[in-house]
């Protein structure tokens, strides 16, 4: 028989353990459960929106605007002809072209192109192009006219090398299926000739382009036209212009595109007749 200090004794471990006991579990069910230790960290990542598809990529064929979004590429294939160049008579001029750009940062795409020619000097490798565009906005919309500076140097195997600027402007106009886009440009010489005597052989002016899109994103017409003014390698200004109908098809869900355009000349100094034709390939 137990001593009745040694029962209380005992009573009151037991009281204590059990109190204890409550406390843990009250304590375990007030917290929150534990995050599963293999649970893959949650990372969120605003980018910059992306530009309307019709701006990705050649619009029209005398006409630039805006630019590729970062990662965003295309490889094109060019024809042109120029006949009766510069308006006289018998000076015919082929070009063959193959271009690449590519969209390399929210400011920023690259081009280059391989150009060959046959001319009345006979058929050639004319030279190549290297160009860049740096818009103002870091994306399509946040500017009034979505402004882009233009750079191109185009080094000629029969020439001296040449220079051109353009600002970029256009988007849309009063209605989702009617865009258009203007480009004020010079271009002229940047080194001296073959003779070794330099000639600006200036040329300044606009080109303008206008289209609706009767299937958006896939069929658009509409018309193209270029005015200026050009030294035609001599001292004086030549007025010339020039204006004619473009088409613009995208096909295969936007992956070819083909892009015309036809400019007539509209002065004893212009190209009687300028046909483009662009087929291009956007991974």
């Amino acid at each position: 028989m137990r001593p009745r200090w040694m029962a209380a004794l005992l009573a009151l471990c037991e009281l204590s353990a059990s109190e204890a006991s409550a406390q843990q579990e009250h304590a375990a069910a007030a917290m929150p459960d534990a995050e599963p230790a293999s649970r893959p960290n949650e990372v969120s990542v605003v980018g910059a929106p992306r530009s309307p598809a019709w701006t990705q990529g050649r619009t029209w064929g005398t006409t630039r605007f805006w630019l590729l979004d970062p990662g965003e590429q295309e490889a094109e294939a060019w024809y042109s002809a120029r006949l009766r160049h510069n308006g006289v008579s018998g000076d015919n001029e082929e070009l063959w072209q193959l271009e690449y750009m590519i969209g390399v940062a929210p400011h920023v795409q690259m081009d280059v192109y391989f150009n060959y020619a046959n001319d009345p000097s006979g058929a050639h490798i004319e030279g190549a192009q290297i160009e860049g565009r740096f818009a103002l906005a870091r994306h399509y919309g946040e500017i009034w006219a979505n402004p882009v500076l233009y750079l191109e140097w185009h080094p000629q195997t029969r020439g001296p090398n040449r220079g051109e600027a353009r600002v970029l402007l256009g988007g849309q106009l009063l209605s989702p299926r009617v865009y258009g886009a203007i480009n004020p440009f010079i271009e002229q010489n940047l080194d001296a000739d073959v003779d070794g005597v330099f000639r600006s052989d200036r040329e300044m002016g606009a080109t303008a382009a206008v289209s609706y899109a009767i299937l958006p994103g896939r069929l658009a017409l509409g018309a193209e036209m270029k005015l200026g003014v050009d030294q035609e390698g001599g001292a004086t200004y030549q007025g010339v212009a020039g204006v004619g109908p473009g088409v613009w098809l995208r096909l295969l869900d936007g992956h070819l595109k083909v892009t015309y355009a036809a400019l007539v000349g509209l002065t004893s100094r212009s190209d009687a007749y300028y046909p483009i034709v662009v087929v291009a390939v956007h991974p």
